[in-house]
């Protein structure tokens, strides 16, 4: 049996930490409507550098992983809180539950592209809202961008 890094499960809980520090901000928030979407846009800008540092640390940590270690470690997240909190996002879940799922997905996309804050709860509007605004996201929507400008500068004798 492959034994879970103990830098790996610090380096993680860490980053559950400062999640659980970021929930409890988010419980915090009072107000409703408009200034609600605000609040939690403003957490976002708070939490995401840290988010973005941990996650880095993590894929340097798991970098020259076996699959097998890999699967180890990823089992053991399986385990935890926060893996399980993640879920109120419908952009985790969908990412989490339709794995592999074919390129193009139309809901996924579509939460991308209007990369707007959903969720059943105000903890999954938040993290809904930091995955469709993170770079991986932002990449997608870029590309989108450069076909349409290819597409047009074609269509007007450019290319």
């Amino acid at each position: 049996m492959t034994k879970i890094s103990s830098e790996f499960v610090r380096a993680y809980g860490l980053l559950e930490q400062d999640y659980a520090d970021c929930r409890h901000d988010i419980s915090c928030i009072s107000m409703e409507g408009p200034e609600k979407e605000i609040a939690l846009n403003q957490l976002i800008s708070k939490y995401e550098p840290i988010r973005r540092d941990g996650m880095q640390r993590l894929g340097e940590i798991t970098t020259h992983f076996t699959e097998l270690e890999r699967e180890t470690h990823q089992q053991w997240v399986q385990q935890t809180d926060h893996w399980r909190n993640i879920h109120e996002a419908p952009f985790c879940w969908r990412i989490i539950n339709k794995p592999e799922g074919y390129p193009g997905d139309y809901r996924l996309m579509e939460m991308i592209y209007e990369q707007r804050q959903e969720g059943e709860t105000d903890w999954g509007k938040f993290i809904h809202k930091q995955a469709v605004d993170s770079v991986a996201c932002q990449a997608v929507r870029n590309r989108k961008d450069f076909l349409r400008e290819q597409i047009f500068s074609m269509n007007c004798g450019g290319g």
